[in-house]
């Protein structure tokens, strides 16, 4: 799709193609030139296999103000896909003058403000303290396995990484 893109494109790319170009849009994802480490966004389960399968699509209006696309392989998403975050540098118009709808707006709420004042809410947390301990144990297990050396070490980790995530899940129902 770009110069920049990594591996071939399938049937379901050229769909995405097709689409991009009905709809016009552009594919941003496959145009930045970064290590191929932060172009891959799916991992197969066995961990062996690496693609570039997501992408982010944008109107040609807005092209000129993406100024980065890339994946992050550290955030915990809880999938198989890696994060992608694209950067935007929006350049906004300057307000020229206050409606007469704002000022009202603005006096009513100063008003309000003196006479009334604001009432505080308190908010439970909706996890609990065990969901936060397993969430941090989870982490660290994550830490271990992006760490691994072999492959065997991988797999214990992995099949122990899941088991954690299963009962953070369990305990964040709960909760």
């Amino acid at each position: 799709m770009g110069k920049e893109g990594l591996g071939t494109i399938n049937e379901n790319g050229a769909i995405f193609i097709d689409f991009c170009s009905n709809n016009d849009l552009v594919v941003e994802g496959t145009i930045f030139s970064h290590k191929h480490i932060h172009k891959k966004t799916w991992r197969s389960p066995d961990m062996a296999l690496e693609n570039q399968i997501d992408h982010i699509a944008i109107s040609r209006l807005w092209r000129m103000s993406l100024v980065d696309v890339r994946s992050y392989r550290g955030a915990d998403v809880g999938s198989d896909h890696k994060l992608q975050i694209a950067k935007l540098q929006a350049k906004l118009a300057r307000e020229k003058k206050k409606k007469m709808w704002e000022e009202v707006k603005e006096t009513y709420q100063t008003t309000c403000e003196e006479v009334l004042g604001y009432s505080k809410r308190n908010h439970k947390s909706w996890l609990s303290d065990r969901t936060i301990g397993l969430e941090q144990e989870k982490w660290q297990i994550r830490l271990k396995l992006l760490q691994a050396k072999t492959r065997v070490k991988k797999q214990t980790l992995q099949e122990e990484y899941k088991e954690k995530q299963k009962e953070v899940k369990k305990s964040s129902r709960k909760d």
